[in-house]
Parts: structure tokens; sequence; C-alpha cells
């Protein structure tokens, strides 16, 4: 017995303290291997239908949908989509901008919504996540957003020039103004600039990763009547209105995936 307690006093007492570090090192070397080999991969599930639209954001498209991570976890830095015409050579880049709610309804809902920025998240391969983007078109934004504030200016010149004249009908005020050979000549430059027509669109979303950093991409296709060229154009008033700090609803598209 003395023997034993001499050998484990000598030979086993001085590596407990190392014992405890062992363990940790093999499960974070388990950890390591365990991931070699294992490549991160987003799988892109599209739900309800394509939202078009040209508001107080410019052109916009929103898509609905879920993603998921396979294998390993992905740091999603950002989404995009890049948007062609079949029946032409017209190529636009939309950014995301915007999560709207996940939200279902029977009528589509064209009412103002919360929206909370954009930002990078983390997608684990224990939890999916439900996505509601917005999307625009950055480079239209800031090539039309002169006019905007030029909007904002006359209809602030125009409060004031008109003080004694104006009603409490905020909206027929809004019509005098909106009638205004200035305005329609403004008008006619954003009309210009309106670029949505008559095709059937390639939307390509891009969902880009960091960490490593790859790019995982999904292609949908839906097409664009002229009765919805109609519709978005009608959006105009509403557009300035909504720039004036008047309470306005654009109205948006709803199309199917085009198969």
């Amino acid at each position: 017995m003395d023997n034993f307690l001499v050998y484990a006093k000598t030979n086993i007492v001085p590596i407990v303290p190392l014992i405890f570090p062992l363990v940790i090192l093999s499960q974070i070397l388990i950890q390591l291997l365990s991931g070699i080999g294992r490549k991160t991969k987003v799988k892109i599930y599209e739900a309800g239908r394509i939202e078009i639209g040209f508001s107080q954001m410019g052109p916009s498209i929103s898509l609905l949908g879920t993603l998921g991570a396979e294998k390993k976890n992905a740091f999603i830095s950002k989404i995009d989509l890049q948007v062609s015409r079949k029946n032409s050579s017209w190529k636009r880049t939309f950014e995301w901008r915007a999560f709207k709610p996940y939200t279902f309804s029977l009528i589509p809902q064209e009412e103002n919504v919360q929206l909370e920025s954009v930002s990078a998240f983390l997608l684990t391969t224990d939890n999916s996540f439900k996505y509601n983007i917005i999307f625009v078109d950055d480079l239209f934004i800031d090539e039309h957003y002169d006019k905007i504030v030029q909007i904002q200016t006359l209809w602030q010149s125009f409060r004031e020039k008109h003080s004694k004249e104006l009603t409490e009908k905020i909206d027929e005020d809004f019509e005098t103004f909106y009638q205004q050979d200035n305005i329609q000549e403004i008008i006619d430059k954003i009309d210009k600039a309106f670029y949505w027509e008559p095709d059937i669109y390639n939307i390509e979303m891009c969902v880009h990763t960091q960490n490593p950093s790859k790019k995982f991409k999904s292609n949908y296709q839906t097409q664009i009547k002229e009765e919805n060229i109609v519709k978005l154009k009608d959006n105009y008033k509403n557009i300035f209105k909504l720039a004036c700090n008047l309470k306005a609803n654009c109205k948006y598209l709803f199309l199917k995936y085009y198969e």
C-alpha cells in the first residue's frame, strides 16, 4: 500500500492538472475534424407571389420565402437581385432594403406596414429563416432623388404663397398644386424614367455568405402585362403626396411565378 502511494504521488498526481486541458483540447479537435469536408449550403424556397412596385421607394420587388442552411451554419452578409427582360438586353440590380412582416392574407395588403432595416444575420442548421424582403433599385433612387426634393420645396412654397386661399381640405389643395405646369413637367421626367414595361422578367436572387465567401442563387420568372403598367403609373400622384408628408397608399402588383 505504501509503495502504491509513493507511486501515485510520483507518477499520477503530477499529471492530474493536465487532464482537464487535454479533455477540452480533444473536444476542440473533434469539432474541427468533424467540420472538415462539410461545406456550407444555403437552400432557397420561394413562397407566395412576386410583388412588383413603383412607389416612394422607386421601382421595387418584394420576395417571400424561406432560407435553410445545410451541413454548416451560414453567415448571410447580403441578398440582392439581378433583374432582366426576356426580349431585350435591359438589366438592373436591386439591393435589399427592408424586411416586412412575414404574414399571410387572402387579399394582398397594400396599406402601410411596419418595416425593419435589413442587416446581416446568422442562418443556422437548426433554424430556418422566413423572409419577406423589399428590394429597391438604388441607382434609380440616386438619379431621381432631386426631383422628390424639388416637389417638397415647391409644395412648401405653394402653401406659403396661397396660405389665405387654402382650405381645410388638404386633398383639394394638393390637387390644385398637382395640376400646375411645373409639377406636370416633373411628372413627365419621372414617366420617362419609368422602366417597367410588358415583358417576361427573369429575377436571379443571390444570397451572399461570409466565412466562407460564397453565393447561392435561385432563378424565377414573372410576367408584367400592359394593364399592370397602368396600375403602377397610377401611383404618381400618391408618390408626390407621400413626398409632401400627406397620407396616401401606393398600389402594387402581386404576380404569379411564371412557368
